[in-house]
C-alpha cells in the first residue's frame, strides 16, 4: 500500500516536478550541476546560484528552493544544510499537487494582509522551518506546526504552533557563514 501511495504522490506532484526538471535541464546547459539525493533531483551552482541570490527573501537571496521533486540550491554545501527543510516542501508538493503553487501564493498573501512577513509567516514555510532547526541542526523541542491546511480551517488540538523563544536564532552561531555571510536574516524571527 505504501508503494502505491508513493506512486500517487509522484503523479500528483508531477506537473511541478516536470517544470522543475525542465528548468534544471536549462540550468545544466548554463553551468549548473545535478545530483540525486533521497529520490529528488538537486541542481546547484552556475546559473541556479545566480538566480537564487536574486530572491527577495534576504540580502543573500534564497539558499535553496523546491519545485515538485526538484530542489535548486546555491551550492552543494547549501543543499546539504537546507535538504531537510526542502524535503518538507517536497512532501507539501506531494500533498497539495497542482494546487501547491496557488496555495503557497495565497499563504504569502494572507500573511502579508495580516501584517506578517510573506515568506517567513507563510504556513508552508512555518511548517518547513518547524520540522528542522537549521541553526542547531536538530529537531525542535517544541510542538511542530501542523501541516498547512486549506484556508478557512484552523489546526486544532495540542499541535498548535508554540511561540518560538525570541533569542533562539541570535544565541546560536550560524552554520551558513561560509556559504552566505549575512545569513542570520534567514533564521531570525523579527
Amino acid at each position: 500500500m505504501r508503494g502505491l501511495r508513493q506512486v500517487f504522490a509522484w503523479v500528483w506532484a508531477s506537473p511541478y516536478t516536470l517544470l522543475g526538471l525542465g528548468c534544471g535541464v536549462l540550468f545544466l546547459l548554463t553551468g549548473s550541476k545535478l545530483q540525486w539525493r533521497r529520490g529528488v533531483a538537486e541542481f546547484y551552482g552556475g546559473s541556479v546560484q545566480r538566480l537564487l541570490r536574486m530572491a527577495p527573501i534576504s540580502p543573500e537571496g534564497a539558499l535553496a528552493m523546491t519545485i515538485g521533486h526538484t530542489i535548486f540550491g546555491q551550492t552543494e554545501e547549501a543543499l546539504d544544510l537546507a535538504r531537510d527543510h526542502e524535503h518538507v516542501h517536497v512532501r507539501q508538493f506531494e500533498r497539495w499537487g497542482p494546487f501547491m503553487g496557488p496555495a503557497y501564493f495565497l499563504g504569502s498573501l494572507w500573511s502579508w494582509l495580516r501584517g506578517g512577513r510573506p515568506y517567513r509567516d507563510n504556513p508552508f514555510e512555518r511548517e518547513a522551518y518547524d520540522a528542522f532547526d537549521w541553526v542547531t541542526r536538530t529537531q525542535p523541542a517544541r510542538e511542530p506546526t501542523p501541516p498547512a491546511a486549506p484556508w478557512g480551517r484552523r489546526p486544532s488540538g495540542p499541535a498548535r504552533r508554540a511561540p518560538r523563544p525570541p533569542t533562539q536564532a541570535a544565541a546560536s552561531p550560524c552554520p551558513l557563514r561560509p556559504v552566505c555571510p549575512r545569513s542570520r536574516a534567514l533564521f531570525s524571527r523579527g
